[in-house]
C-alpha cells in the first residue's frame, strides 16, 4: 500500500513521462506542502486554494482528471491508514519539564513561602506523633525499669542463697567434724551401740570431748594439771554416746607420754592443761539426714608436726574412711555408731 507522498511522487513521475515539462512542474508544485496540495486539489477541502499559475492547456487537458482522481484515492487511503493506527499524543502536563523554563524565579520563591517543604511537613507530622506517644513510652520505660529491678533483686538473692548454701555446708561439716573429733583422735573401734565399747575407750573419748569443748577450763588447775571429778567424766560419756553406762570402770587411760591419771582416793582424773597428741583429724566429706539421725562420711587424716606440714614427702591420703551415725542433742551431737567403709592398707 502506497502512502500519499509516494502516490504524489508517482503522479509527478507520470506527468513527466507523459511529456509535462520540468518548468511547468516547478511552477505548479514549488514551495507547496502536502497539505496545501491536497487542499488545493481535493473538493472536500474548506480552505480557499491558493492561486496557482495556469499550466499549459495541453497538460491540463490530458492529465488533470487522472491526477485529481489519483490524489483523491491516495488521500482516502492515507486517512484510512491514519484512522486505523493509534495516535500517541502527549498532553502538555504529561511531558516532564515542558514548562520549566517558562517559570519565573519570583513565582517559584513565592510558592515555596506559601507551601511548606515535604520534608518539613513530614517532620512536623513525626514530631506530633512522637509527642502523642511520649506517655506510652514513659509508662513502658517505668514497667521495664520495675522488671529490671525485680530481676536484679531476684538474681542478687539467688546469689546470696547460693553462697550461703556453700557456707552452710561448710559450717555443718565443721560442726560434725567437731562432734566426732573425740572418737577420731583416739581411733575408736567400730561399734553399733555405746555399750559395746570398753570402759577405757569410753573414758578416753569422754576426756577428749571435755578438752575440745573447752568445758575443762572451769575446773581447778594446779600448775599444768587440771583435776576433773570422775562423775563429770561419766556425765560427759552419757552425752557423747547417748547411752547410760551402768558399770563404768574408772582407770588411768592413754598411752605413751600422754596419759590421763585416775586418783582412786580422790576420785578425780588429772589431765594436762595442754595435751599434745599426733593422731588423726576428721575430714567430713558427705552428710545426709533421715529424720533426726545424721550420717556423716569421715576421712581419717593423719596429723603431723609442724616441721612435716610443708614437706610433700609426708603427704598421705586418708588412712581410712568411716561412717558415723549421730543424733542431734540441742547444740551438740551424740555418736550412735561407727563403721569402717574403707581402710588404706599402706598406712
Amino acid at each position: 500500500m502506497l502512502s500519499t507522498k509516494d502516490g504524489i511522487k508517482k503522479m509527478l513521475d507520470d506527468i513527466q513521462e507523459k511529456g509535462k515539462s520540468e518548468e511547468v512542474k516547478k511552477i505548479q508544485y514549488k514551495d507547496m506542502s502536502l497539505d496545501d496540495l491536497l487542499d488545493t486539489i481535493s473538493p472536500e477541502s474548506t480552505k480557499a486554494p491558493e492561486k496557482i499559475p495556469d499550466p499549459p492547456a495541453e497538460a491540463e487537458e490530458i492529465h488533470t482528471s487522472s491526477v485529481i482522481e489519483h490524489i483523491r484515492e491516495s488521500s482516502e487511503r492515507y486517512k484510512s491508514e491514519v484512522s486505523e493506527e493509534p495516535r500517541i499524543s502527549y498532553e502538555p502536563e504529561e511531558i516532564p519539564f515542558r514548562n520549566i523554563f517558562d517559570e519565573k524565579p519570583e513565582n517559584i520563591s513565592e510558592e515555596k513561602k506559601e507551601a511548606p517543604e515535604p520534608d518539613e511537613a513530614g517532620f512536623e507530622d513525626d514530631t506530633a506523633k512522637t509527642e502523642s506517644r511520649k506517655p506510652v513510652h514513659a509508662v513502658t520505660g517505668v514497667i521495664l525499669l520495675i522488671f529490671s529491678l525485680v530481676g536484679i533483686i531476684c538474681t542478687f538473692n539467688y546469689l546470696i542463697k547460693y553462697m550461703q548454701s556453700f557456707t552452710r555446708v561448710e559450717s555443718r561439716q565443721s560442726e560434725f567434724a567437731t562432734a566426732v573429733y573425740p572418737a577420731v583422735i583416739m581411733d575408736i573401734e567400730a561399734f553399733q551401740n555405746g555399750n559395746e565399747l570398753s570402759s577405757k575407750q569410753i573414758i578416753t573419748a569422754s576426756v577428749w570431748k571435755l578438752i575440745m569443748s573447752g568445758e575443762i577450763d572451769k575446773y581447778e588447775k594446779t600448775f599444768d594439771i587440771i583435776s576433773v571429778p570422775a562423775v563429770d567424766i561419766e556425765a560427759e560419756a552419757v552425752k557423747l554416746f547417748d547411752t547410760e553406762f551402768a558399770s563404768l570402770e574408772h582407770q588411768t587411760v592413754g598411752s605413751g607420754e600422754l596419759k590421763f591419771y585416775y586418783n582412786e582416793e580422790t576420785k578425780v582424773y588429772n589431765i594436762p592443761s595442754e595435751p599434745l597428741l599426733f593422731s588423726y583429724k576428721p575430714n567430713v566429706t558427705a552428710l545426709s539426714k533421715d529424720g533426726d539421725i545424721y550420717t556423716a562420711e569421715v576421712e581419717y587424716i593423719r596429723e603431723k608436726p609442724s616441721w612435716m606440714q610443708n614437706d610433700s614427702r609426708y603427704d598421705t591420703e586418708a588412712s581410712k574412711v568411716v561412717k558415723f551415725r549421730l543424733k542431734s542433742d540441742g547444740d551438740d551431737y551424740s555418736i550412735l555408731s561407727m563403721e569402717i567403709i574403707k581402710l588404706n592398707q599402706t598406712d
